[in-house]
C-alpha cells in the first residue's frame, strides 16, 4: 500500500532526527503544511503498523499518552513496509504488564496504546459502549480535547446511574456539545410479603469503542481507574471488516436504547 502524503512527509522529519508527534507537526508547519496533531499520531500509527518507526521512552514519556509523549525513530527502510488492512492486536492493563510481562511472541500494545490509537482514529464517529461512566473518562477524553472535539459525532451506550449520566452532561456542556447518550436498563418490580426487589432483565455488561468503522478496541475493561491501573484486564484492537460488524451492531443497540429525559 502506498504511503500518503502525511506520511511521507513524518518519515522525511523522522529521517532527520527522533521527534515527538508534537515536534513533527512544528516540523510540518515550518515546512508549510499545516496538519492537527491528531492527523501526525494517525500517520505513527500507520507507520508503526508497517514496521517503520518505533518508541523511544525517555524522561518525558507519558504511559497514559503513550503515542503523543514518546519520541519516534526510524527502524527500516519504507521499500520493505507492508500495512495490513485487517488483524487483531492483543492490548494488556498496565498491573498485567507489570507482573507478567508482554513476551507473547505476538505484537502486544498497552490498553492506554490501544485507547489512543483508537481515540486519534476517529474523525467521523466514534462510538463508546460502557456498563460505567466516571472521572476516568473525564480524564481520557479531555486528554485527546484537541482532536475530540473535531470528530463529527460521539455516541455512548450505558446503565443508568446517577453519577455516570451527571459525567456524561458535564461533558455535553463544556467540552463535546456532539456527543450524545443513550441509556440500556430495564427492571422490574416485584413484591411479595412486604418486601420488593426489582432485579434486572435488560443492561450493559459490553466494554467497545470503535472509530469510523475502521477500528475497535473490545475487553473486560471499564473506563474506570482501577481498571487504567490495578485490574488485570485484556482487550483486542480489531481493524478492518469486523470492526465494521461490531459498528453495526453497536448501532443495532442505539436503536433500541432509551433517549435521557432531560427537565430544566
Amino acid at each position: 500500500m502506498p504511503f500518503s502524503k502525511l506520511e511521507e512527509e513524518v518519515l522525511k522529519a523522522l529521517k532527520e532526527e527522533p521527534r515527538r508527534a508534537t515536534e513533527i507537526k512544528d516540523y510540518l508547519a515550518k515546512e508549510g503544511i499545516k496538519v492537527q496533531q491528531g492527523e501526525v499520531i494517525r500517520a505513527l500509527l500507520s507507520l508503526r503498523r508497517r514496521g517503520l518507526i518505533e518508541r523511544i521512552q525517555d524522561e518525558t514519556f507519558d504511559e497514559t499518552r503513550p503515542w503523543s509523549t514518546a519520541k519516534w525513530h526510524l527502524k527500516e527502510l519504507p521499500a520493505k513496509a507492508k500495512l495490513p488492512t485487517t488483524g487483531f492486536t492483543i492490548a494488556l492493563s498496565g498491573a498485567l504488564i507489570r507482573d507478567v510481562g508482554v513476551n507473547l511472541g505476538i505484537e502486544t500494545l498497552s490498553l492506554f496504546e490501544a485507547l489512543e490509537e483508537v481515540l486519534c482514529s476517529a474523525s467521523k464517529r466514534l462510538c463508546i459502549a460502557v456498563p460505567y461512566i466516571g472521572p476516568a473518562l473525564t480524564g481520557l477524553l479531555s486528554n485527546y480535547r484537541n482532536h475530540i472535539k473535531s470528530i463529527y459525532e460521539i455516541l455512548v451506550l450505558t446503565e443508568f446511574k446517577p453519577k455516570g449520566v451527571t459525567t456524561l452532561e458535564r461533558l455535553r456542556a463544556t467540552l463535546f456539545p456532539q456527543l450524545k447518550y443513550k441509556l440500556i436498563g430495564r427492571y422490574l418490580t416485584v413484591s411479595y410479603g412486604g418486601e420488593e426487589t426489582k432485579p434486572k432483565v435488560r443492561g450493559m455488561h459490553l466494554k467497545l469503542i470503535i472509530a469510523d468503522s475502521s477500528i475497535a478496541l473490545i475487553g473486560s475493561f471499564n473506563l474506570t481507574e482501577v481498571h487504567f491501573l490495578s485490574n488485570y484486564d485484556l482487550a483486542i484492537v480489531v481493524r478492518g471488516e469486523f470492526a465494521k460488524v461490531l459498528e453495526r451492531l453497536f448501532m443495532m443497540m442505539w436503536e433500541r436504547a432509551q433517549e435521557p429525559i432531560r427537565r430544566v
